[in-house]
């Protein structure tokens, strides 16, 4: 029979996490769901009042982890289940979310499985520019489809906080990429392996988990060298030639867009930097 391990990964202690907490004491749990909080001793004494530790397994660690890969990384060793889920801790979902995570798994056996989200703001409001019409269908994603969501523009990435992994397979990414050289783009990679070694699954139904927008993500840190790593990485990968050239310049013109810092010495770039990034960052994220 196929388990799955449901894991919320606590960092800060804010109302956003209180409302994740909420989000998985409130979550049905069955058997073959195990419900866990991650987090380190210091902010579980400052949390504990919030957790019903009669549904909910406590893994606590001494100090915090380097990055959120290592943290995937060890749980993904800790655990014994078939899957497993990362649960981020400024979200919020639905009490049948997991549930739901756990049937479409048993029935399809993907190596991924993903849900489409609604983006809230730090009120918990639905932001209206970036809703996705919930829809009962599901779809298979290939390596191109994802590609196609992370370089082109006007593509949606795949929801990363909702995907299920079939753990055996994640555990085989973490030592098949030792090396975390792509830091907050790290998702990009993990994704293309899932989609490039079998069946990854997306599942419509927006209306189960809601990602919120706000200043303390890591996709709302313009890192230019990481941008840069990341189109290096894109650079080697093996797909054909003029679709990598047509991903590359993409990925190029978003660089140039959104992540490169301005200069004195070209001053009308500049003077576009300032007064077009911030509105363009705004519109992507549906405000």
């Amino acid at each position: 029979m196929v388990n799955l391990d449901a894991f919320l990964l606590i960092n800060t202690n804010n109302d956003f996490t209180k409302q994740a907490i909420g989000c998985l004491n409130n979550s049905i749990c069955t058997e073959t769901i195990k419900f866990y909080i991650s987090t380190t001793e210091v902010l579980y004494g400052e949390l504990s009042d919030y957790i019903n530790t009669q549904k909910v397994h406590l893994i606590l660690h001494k100090s915090p982890h380097k990055s959120l890969w290592r943290h995937m990384e060890w749980l993904s060793n800790y655990s014994k289940s078939d899957y497993i889920t990362f649960l981020h801790d400024d979200d919020i979902f639905d009490r049948n979310y997991l549930q739901n995570s756990f049937c479409m798994i048993t029935a399809n056996k993907p190596y991924a499985y993903s849900n489409r989200t609604q983006s809230i703001d730090k009120l918990s409001n639905k932001l209206k520019n970036r809703k996705h019409i919930p829809r009962n269908k599901s779809i298979k994603l290939n390596l191109s489809n994802i590609l196609n969501r992370y370089f082109l523009p006007f593509e949606r990435t795949v929801d990363f906080p909702t995907i299920t992994y079939k753990r055996e397979v994640l555990c085989d990414y973490w030592r098949s990429n030792k090396l975390r050289n792509l830091s907050i783009f790290e998702d990009v990679r993990i994704v293309c392996y899932l989609a490039s070694r079998g069946l990854f699954i997306e599942h419509k139904n927006s209306n189960l988990y809601s990602y919120r927008i706000n200043q303390f993500q890591t996709s709302n840190i313009r890192n230019e060298i990481d941008r840069l790593r990341l189109i290096s990485w894109l650079k080697k990968l093996k797909i054909a030639r003029l679709y990598r050239s047509i991903l590359v310049l993409s990925a190029k013109l978003q660089y140039l867009v959104y992540y490169k810092k301005p200069t004195r010495k070209n001053k009308y770039y500049s003077k576009f930097v300032f007064r077009m990034r911030n509105k363009l960052i705004k519109i992507r994220n549906g405000e």
